[in-house]
């Protein structure tokens, strides 16, 4: 049995407070899709409000934890921009588990436990049948290689998206062996702004302050033409 820590009740709210957002701005509520679902603390609210979930989590200890919850489609396999096999890393605190070298290490040093190891696939999103009105992402510092392999399904939807960005920064960085890697963890936000995308975080008060929420201009256009027309 897992229990639930502090963490995952400021995830909850965090959660609620996303909802809100995309309520405001976007308010489509056919499908949402939970990435680093964990053990559904973001999924359990999701439900309350889209008619769907997909959830992806390549922890197959918390699958039954996912499963248990009604209209949510379990996929037990971590997102990125490949199709491969990978290590996957595994804490006692099961929040920072993650499939990236870098994040181990530094967990293992923050926290002072070292991390099981096994195997896991991962897949691009693209590579799956969706319609999502708001994507969720905390994989625990790769969230940018989940976003390049999502780029098409981002393009079309333009869902709003929900970023956690714990793992960065000079504290982080240290663990990357090479340059590219740090060039491309420091890339996650230009990509969804790129394509679009403005950051609105500052208007919902999340507690975790590693929380980003993201909303497409064109959403934003909306509501503005709306509240003219009104």
């Amino acid at each position: 049995m897992t229990l639930l820590t502090p963490i995952d009740a400021v995830a909850q709210q965090d959660a609620v407070k996303a909802i809100n957002l995309h309520k405001q701005y976007h308010g489509g509520n056919r499908q949402a899709i939970d990435i680093g679902a964990n053990i559904g603390n973001y999924s359990k609210q999701f439900i309350k409000y889209f008619d769907s979930v997909i959830a992806f989590e390549p922890n197959k200890d918390h699958n039954t934890i996912l499963e248990s919850i009604e209209n949510v489609t379990v996929h037990n396999v971590a997102l990125s921009n490949v199709n491969e096999q990978v290590d996957y890393y595994k804490f006692e605190m099961h929040s920072v588990n993650s499939i990236s070298l870098p994040t181990a290490k530094w967990h293992e040093t923050k926290y002072g436990q070292k991390p099981e190891s096994e195997t896991v696939f991962t897949k691009c999103l693209d590579a799956f049948d969706t319609q999502p009105d708001l994507i969720k992402i905390d994989v625990e510092g790769l969230q940018h290689k989940v976003i390049q392999g999502a780029i098409n399904t981002i393009k079309q939807h333009k869902p709003t998206m929900i970023i956690d960005s714990e793992v960065t920064g000079p504290k982080y960085l240290k663990f990357v062996e090479t340059e590219k890697e740090a060039d491309d963890k420091m890339d996650d936000f230009s990509l969804l702004f790129d394509l679009g995308y403005v950051n609105m975080t500052e208007q919902i008060n999340v507690n975790k302050k590693s929380t980003d929420c993201f909303v497409h201009t064109s959403r934003i256009a909306e509501i503005l033409v709306n509240s003219f027309d009104g």
